[in-house]
């Protein structure tokens, strides 16, 4: 945004703002390495940002590339990188974002011939007509990134201080701008989550169900807030969490459309993406798959199967996973595991073994003195990293390390139970963002499955339909079955 401003000729006030808070910004002691790199001075090694493992690692390095030369003067991408640019097919924000960068790189290396009038309308219109809401899908990044875009070719365009205008009115308290404008829709599944642990049904959460019945879209899918188009998986599939434990059967017909979505997004490895088919696989979206497709697991046995045998194929020597969009390693683990336990019927029982085998094995190795977890082992432990230990735990067999877990929480619980948290949320992957309240929801998740692995350890759980057990963490209000099939007093 300072650098917008700045090309812009406008608003001096606002430019000095933002310039103070990035001069305190630079100071902070909990910066991780990329926000180092981001930050760094001229003359430094600017371009060795920390290494994106991930699928999009080059898309990720033409962005970070496009920051620092943005930021720091560095070098633009090379004619060849640039032609190399292809922005269609991809999540809404993606293609907006990697046409942004083609445009920005090929004006700022003089090399404004290799952008295509198809380019410059692809950018106009997406600004003027691919939005329901002022600041673009709610994604302030892409939405800035698309104006220093824009100011390249058509610096006196209205779009540019209205866009700017926009953006700026989502400056937080500090001075500084989130990537996103919220996470509605997302953060009020996964909260409907956390509450049904405790076993109860609130009117509260009804209402919490009934609005994420009203926010599903028309593919039958969920978007991460509201009035975005573009919809995902992973918030699909939390959306569908919390209807399936909430109430089932008022919710019966969301839930099937949303089921039916996620069984046609599955690709040929068995694998699911976060927005497309034929996307890369990622762990963490086929876990949350099978737990949202696990209650009707007869219609999609032979779905499950295929996500259980990627889920076992793509889990590390160390027991870990692709981290996805979590900077803790113990994310992808909590979600593997109950999906393991959650689908067990239709894993053979060395694929589970071996997959909670080696995920048992990654928590002792990393579980800390204080009895929590850092984002990856060797880090110092917080909060966040622990609670998602901790949901795993809460499947395993090892009681001493879940109370040294729990423990740790109930440490760093402050006033009114609120807990205070390292970023954990990654996007655009790897760069952290934090929404403080995913600290209270992951620890209440946490201590809710760690309560019931207690329970459930000294007494066995009640029966279900035909003298089966109820699945664990699940009431007779939300069990394993379809909603056709479970009978509800």
């Amino acid at each position: 945004m300072l650098v917008l401003l700045r090309r812009m000729h406008t608003l001096p006030e606002v430019q000095r703002s933002l310039a103070r808070f990035l001069s305190r910004y630079k100071q902070r002691q909990s910066l991780n390495e990329l926000e180092r790199r981001l930050v760094m001075p001229p003359g430094d090694d600017a371009t060795c940002a920390s290494p994106v493992e991930h699928f999009t690692a080059e898309r990720k390095q033409w962005m970070f590339s496009t920051y620092f030369a943005l930021i720091h003067g560095m070098p633009y991408l090379t004619k060849d990188q640039i032609v190399k640019l292809e922005y269609h097919h991809q999540a809404s924000w993606v293609c907006l974002t990697l046409c942004a960068i083609k445009i920005i790189n090929a004006y700022g290396a003089n090399e404004p011939q290799l952008i295509s009038d198809q380019d410059r309308h692809f950018l106009l219109d997406q600004l003027t007509h691919g939005s329901a809401i002022p600041v673009w899908e709610g994604h302030l990044s892409a939405h800035l990134l698309s104006l220093l875009a824009l100011q390249t070719f058509a610096p006196a365009h209205p779009l540019l201080m209205s866009g700017t205008r926009v953006i700026l009115a989502w400056r937080n308290c500090d001075g500084g701008l989130p990537f996103i404008t919220q996470m509605t829709i997302y953060l009020t599944a996964f909260a409907g989550v956390a509450l049904s642990t405790s076993g109860k049904r609130s009117q509260k959460m009804r209402g919490m169900a009934d609005y994420l019945a009203a926010e599903q879209a028309p593919d039958g899918a969920w978007p991460y807030s509201e009035h975005v188009t573009q919809t995902d998986i992973d918030s699909t599939c939390l959306a569908l969490e919390c209807l399936q434990r909430v109430d089932p059967v008022r919710h019966a017909l969301s839930i099937q459309r949303g089921q039916d979505y996620l069984a046609g997004m599955a690709n040929l490895d068995g694998g699911f993406p976060t927005y497309h088919r034929n996307h890369p696989s990622e762990a963490t979206m086929t876990a949350n798959v099978i737990i949202a497709l696990a209650p009707m697991g007869r219609k999609y046995a032979d779905l499950l199967r295929s996500a259980l045998a990627f889920l076992a194929a793509v889990q590390h020597a160390d027991g870990t996973f692709e981290r996805s969009w979590s900077l803790s390693a113990t994310f992808a683990i909590a979600r593997v595991i109950s999906a393991v336990h959650h689908a067990a019927r239709f894993a053979s029982p060395d694929l589970a073994e071996n997959v909670r085998s080696k995920s048992m094995a990654y928590l002792l190795r990393a579980q800390n003195p204080d009895g929590g977890w850092g984002q990856v082992s060797g880090q110092r432990s917080d909060v966040i990293s622990t609670a998602h230990a901790l949901s795993a735990l809460s499947y395993l067999d090892n009681t001493q390390a879940l109370r040294r877990a729990v423990r740790y929480l109930q440490r760093r619980s402050g006033k009114h139970a609120r807990f205070q948290a390292l970023p954990d949320q990654a996007a655009p992957r790897p760069i952290p963002y934090q929404f403080p309240v995913l600290a209270q929801i992951f620890a209440l998740n946490a201590l809710g499955d760690a309560a019931k692995a207690v329970i459930c350890a000294s007494s066995h759980p009640p029966a279900g339909a035909n003298g089966r057990s109820l699945p664990h963490g699940r009431d007779t209000a939300a069990c394993s079955q379809s909603p056709r099939e479970c009978r509800v007093p």
